[in-house]
């Protein structure tokens, strides 16, 4: 098993003060798990409450989707003040 951290921030260049959009978290690679020729790859972490957020991993060519998550209802780019807060989980197994 591998666990991979990361932390990410990044605001629109072309818009003076652009809050950052923000994302923390951790990859864990189980390969062999749950059998042979398996592999599972899943993020933890945390994610601002704005824009809709999309992560995904790719094995031997096959792209799937780790998480798609919306924002709730009624965020806007007001919401993206602060760190990531909302915390998310997904995995996929290849």
């Amino acid at each position: 098993m591998v666990d991979l951290s990361v932390k990410g921030a990044a605001g629109d260049p072309l818009v003076g003060m652009a809050a950052d959009i923000d994302y923390e978290g951790v990859f864990t690679f189980k390969p062999n798990h749950p059998g042979p020729g398996k592999l599972t790859v899943a993020f933890d972490g945390r994610i601002d409450s704005f824009p809709a957020f999309e992560c995904y991993a790719e094995f031997n060519g096959v792209p799937k989707a780790i998480l798609q998550i919306s924002p709730p209802a009624g965020n806007t780019v007001a919401d993206l003040l602060g760190s990531a807060s909302r915390p998310v989980r997904g995995e996929v197994v290849f």
